[in-house]
């Protein structure tokens, strides 16, 4: 954009030699050209630069290029602008914002009145179940890589991992750092529980570092743990003691939290993949089962008591026509287990899986690029992305397929577009 308002000032201070020399005129249109982004110029600026270049070679093909530049732009932000400020599909709810960065974590507090969506910026905004913007967290120095709600207050207090190295817990009611603890290397996952919820488990690397959460203090480090990185790390939702770790390895370890002071010995059970793992997920009325996501996009299920496979897709990518795999959800309601998939243009789609089965449910359009976090509670599910929005999807009312209407990115903040809950298929 400098360089559109450089080229134009120069086109109306020097108009008179522009319009005579048609190989100069040829050199501005094509440097204005170039430097065109999707942001248009000022009316002011595109004046000033018509009339430089308007003349006697107004017809010149470079600056019959440039005016169609111009009006394709401007019919586009038209376009957007209308769709905008159409009615809103009544049974949707939908919240756009914008970021000089990719929005890459959303969690929620236990009972899901508070969310929270982490971006590379780095930092950490805090909204209402509805998406009202509450307040923001900006003590942070590095990317975060890791977030959700403290197993010791699962309410109010935040606990993150960061490629800084370190775990940090942040008061959402105050919106400060109440606890920090230091890794030894970038941290790839965090996660809280332990015997009487007492312990902070992150991954630096190969290795597993545990704290103490009431005292801050390292209790033990377990070194390679996994024979690569370790990208995962999760308390079992039931059995609390037992924490479960995945890595690049292809490795899904079991490990008995009340034996940590013996080191690698406290590794129970160790599950092959064979794949190079990405995240976990329970699924099962007592979470007796596991979902793992791989780096190749597949999908395998794992019984965690048998410690066998019990189901295995490797061609979900092209079976769904989805680009790659985000998270999954057990569903308590429907006692279903369910995958996110997206597309690279930003669909979202809702998969069912079962053990010798799976199927698409739904696609919903809200975003338009690359989706990275999902989260679902009672009030609904939750989506973030690399187009810095947040969406917002509640359960149905009725068997409707919900597609919220665009809106346009705009500085200052969030905008909710719709009060009014979206809908899934039923019996979601």
């Amino acid at each position: 954009m400098a360089a559109f308002e450089t080229a134009a000032a120069a086109a109306a201070a020097g108009s008179k030699q522009v319009t005579t020399d048609r190989a100069q005129v040829l050199t501005l249109c094509r440097t204005v050209v170039s430097d065109l982004t999707p942001e248009l110029p000022t009316l002011e600026t595109q004046a000033n630069l018509e009339t430089a270049l308007l003349g006697e070679h107004g017809a010149h093909p470079a600056h019959r290029l440039l005016r169609r530049r111009i009006e394709e732009e401007t019919q586009q932000e038209e376009a957007l602008r209308k769709s905008s400020a159409q009615e809103v599909d009544p049974s949707t709810a939908f919240v756009s914002r914008e970021s000089a960065s990719y929005v890459t974590h959303v969690t929620t507090s236990l009972s899901g009145n508070t969310v929270a969506t982490a971006s590379t910026r780095p930092l950490i905004e805090l909204w209402t179940h509805e998406l009202d913007s509450r307040d923001s967290i900006t003590d942070l120095n590095h990317t975060i890589t890791d977030m959700s709600f403290s197993a010791v207050d699962p309410e109010h207090l935040l606990l993150i991992s960061s490629l800084g190295g370190d775990a940090t817990i942040f008061d959402t009611r105050v919106c400060a750092a109440a606890a920090r603890f230091q890794g030894t290397s970038p941290m790839q996952s965090v996660h809280s529980g332990g015997p009487n919820k007492t312990l902070i488990v992150g991954a630096c690397g190969n290795d597993l570092i545990f704290w103490d959460v009431r005292n801050g203090k390292r209790l033990q480090r377990i070194k390679d743990a996994h024979f690569d990185t370790i990208t995962q790390v999760r308390f079992h939702p039931v059995k609390t003691d037992t924490l479960i770790t995945a890595g690049h390895d292809g490795m899904v370890n079991m490990i008995d939290s009340t034996k940590i002071h013996l080191g690698e010995d406290c590794i129970f059970t160790s599950l092959n993949v064979e794949e190079p793992l990405e995240t976990l997920g329970f699924y099962g009325p007592t979470s007796e089962c596991l979902v793992c996501l791989t780096g190749n996009q597949t999908v395998s299920l794992w019984s965690l008591s048998q410690e066998t496979r019990i189901g295995y897709f490797p061609r979900i990518r092209t079976d769904l026509q989805v680009d790659y795999l985000v998270n999954s959800h057990f569903h308590s309601r429907s006692q279903s287990c369910l995958l996110f998939g997206g597309t690279f243009a930003g669909d979202l789609t809702l998969i069912e899986v079962a053990p010798t089965s799976v199927r698409g449910l739904l696609s919903l359009h809200g975003h338009q690029a690359m989706i990275r976090s999902t989260a679902w509670t009672e009030q609904g599910l939750y989506s973030v992305g690399e187009d810095a929005r947040v969406c917002f999807w509640t359960e149905p009312t009725s068997g409707s397929q919900t597609k919220p209407v665009p809106v346009p990115r705009r500085g200052g903040g969030a905008e909710r577009r719709s009060r009014q809950p979206s809908t899934l298929h039923a019996p979601y």
